[in-house]
């Protein structure tokens, strides 16, 4: 009897532990899955002439993944991207800031669309420092000139003010030794320049010169809008 009876709590023991473990197994298909989201939330800046690789990630609904960018033609030139893994690679051609959306379809065909910015600087680059501005007759400010190459730079910087007849007025030049991956030297202008009253257009002009490779890069900048120099 004594042998029924253990037999017995052995079979129900089982049954209760098989019971509890498909009752785990429902609830667990029942969970639901992890959002789909990209990882991946900025990407790294690259250069023009250096090679660019890089890998966007996305987590969440069920692997694997498809990515796909919707313009291809937006990408920077020089660059090209891999729906299966995700990496954008190859060497950049031309400066600029290029936006995108891409795509990212997990394995149950659910789709996430995210937009990405993706900045390229130029081998030689010009921004303001201190955005145009006038002071009485006077219009005063500062840029900032990199170079993001590996060599040294022979670089002239003009500034000129142009006003509504097309009638330039120097306000700053700089001839300076840039070294290699020198980043936002500053340059000022206009402090020991008379206009006369008017409208004038801010022109930033930067040349740079490696002699020995026989090489010459460009960046112009200028004010999106004339600044007005009024009568005293």
């Amino acid at each position: 009897m004594s042998g029924r009876l253990s037999n017995l709590v052995g079979c129900c023991a089982l049954a209760l532990a098989m019971s509890c473990a498909g009752v785990a197994a429902a609830q667990a298909q029942r969970a639901p899955a992890q959002e789909l989201a990209f990882t991946t939330k900025v990407l790294p800046n690259g250069t023009v002439g250096r090679g660019y690789r890089f890998a966007i990630q996305a987590e969440g609904g069920t692997a694997p993944y498809r990515f796909r960018v919707l313009d291809a033609k937006k990408l920077p030139p020089g660059l090209q991207f891999d729906a299966i893994s995700g990496l954008l690679s190859g060497t950049p051609r031309q400066g600029g800031s290029y936006s995108f959306n891409l795509e990212v379809v997990d394995a149950h065909g659910q789709p996430l669309l995210r937009e990405f910015t993706l900045r390229i600087f130029g081998t030689l680059e010009v921004q303001w420092k201190q955005f145009p501005v006038v002071q009485q007759d006077q219009i005063l400010g500062s840029v900032e000139v990199s170079n993001y190459g590996d060599d040294t730079f022979d670089l002239t910087v003009i500034i000129v003010a142009v006003n509504e007849v097309g009638k330039a007025f120097a306000l700053g030049y700089q001839r300076i030794e840039l070294g290699a991956n020198t980043q936002r030297r500053e340059v000022s202008f206009g402090t020991l320049n008379n206009l006369p009253y008017g409208q004038y257009v801010v022109h930033v002009d930067a040349v740079a010169e490696v002699a020995a490779k026989n090489s010459i890069f460009r960046a112009r900048l200028q004010t999106p809008a004339p600044l007005n120099v009024a009568r005293p």
